[in-house]
């Protein structure tokens, strides 16, 4: 009864806005039908929604939670009973942005922990080498200066063989010059 009411109201408003244009009361009949199609298209969704409204509350929950797979279930489920739910659809597509968005921060941390292990196993790998380096400098070092009291010992076996030899050679110097004077 409410319906006819509205509708008789805005059929006498839109007749005097269509005559005073000069347009048949046909097309406000017309449009009389889309707005009776709307209301009919509303009622329907409000009907349903009272079956739906469970599972879009617990959706709801779920999104709140973080558990958008979950969410999406449930919205999915309230889809079934009314297929034009625009709550339901648009939940359904924030919970898939935010699914993507986990997703992307998920790579990017794996990413992250990837380059920070790649970059402390360079640097172990260069203290590794660094630390090589260093046992084959010390080790050169050693014997350099093994090699060094080696030919000192040589060279003082030499001279002490040589010693005898030297101050005969010395003295001999010696007594020649000394008789030439």
């Amino acid at each position: 009864m409410l319906y006819i009411k509205l509708s008789q109201s805005k059929l006498d408003e839109l007749a005097v806005q269509k005559r005073s244009r000069g347009r048949k009361k046909k097309n406000v009949r017309r449009h009389l039908l889309k707005l009776k199609k709307n209301e009919l298209r509303q009622s329907k969704g409000r009907r349903a929604g009272g079956k739906n409204k469970p599972y879009l509350k617990k959706g709801e929950e779920l999104f709140n939670n973080a558990s958008f797979k979950e969410a999406i279930e449930s919205f999915k489920q309230a889809l079934e009973v009314d297929p034009k739910n625009k709550e339901a659809l648009s939940y359904i597509k924030l919970s898939q942005s935010k699914l993507a968005e986990l997703a992307l921060q998920e790579k990017k941390q794996r990413e992250e922990e990837l380059r920070q292990k790649a970059l402390a196993d360079k640097k172990e790998r260069l203290e590794r080498q660094k630390a090589q380096e260093e046992e084959k400098r010390k080790a050169a070092l050693a014997k350099a200066e093994e090699e060094r009291a080696a030919a000192k010992q040589k060279e003082e076996e030499l001279a002490a063989k040589i010693g005898p030899y030297l101050k005969k050679g010395e003295e001999y110097l010696i007594t020649r010059t000394s008789k030439r004077r």
